[in-house]
């Protein structure tokens, strides 16, 4: 157990005089959100696909991608925006009807929650 703190000790010195040294974060900075929203359209390019395949048997078009979270796919048609709860397994977690009033937006008669609203 001594052993142990003195090895402690002979690398605290070193620990102590750690100075991190700055990030340079202006590569990142000037990537562009609508390049980001195509790596993600890319990296989720399935769950897009199907969400649009539900939205066109729902509604008779597919949609262009607008953005996903962790419960649901966003397309766009026209001046609509379509929200498809691809990853919600239990409806109980889904938006309330009265949440939903209050951003204007409504359930379409689906097996598949979708909710759509102007966009």
């Amino acid at each position: 157990e001594s052993e142990f703190f003195s090895e402690i000790e002979l690398c605290f010195d070193e620990v102590k005089e750690f100075t991190p040294k700055p990030a340079d974060l202006s590569l990142v900075a000037s990537i562009s959100p609508s390049y980001l929203t195509k790596i993600q359209e890319e990296f989720h390019k399935d769950r897009i696909i199907q969400a649009k395949f539900v939205l066109s048997q729902n509604i008779g078009y597919n949609g262009t991608y607008v953005g996903l979270g962790s419960e649901g796919v966003s397309l766009r048609v026209d001046d609509n925006i379509f929200k498809v709860f691809d990853l919600v397994h239990d409806r109980r977690m889904l938006p309330s009807e009265e949440s939903l009033r209050f951003l204007n937006a409504s359930y379409i008669d689906s097996d598949t929650p979708i909710i759509t609203r102007k966009y």
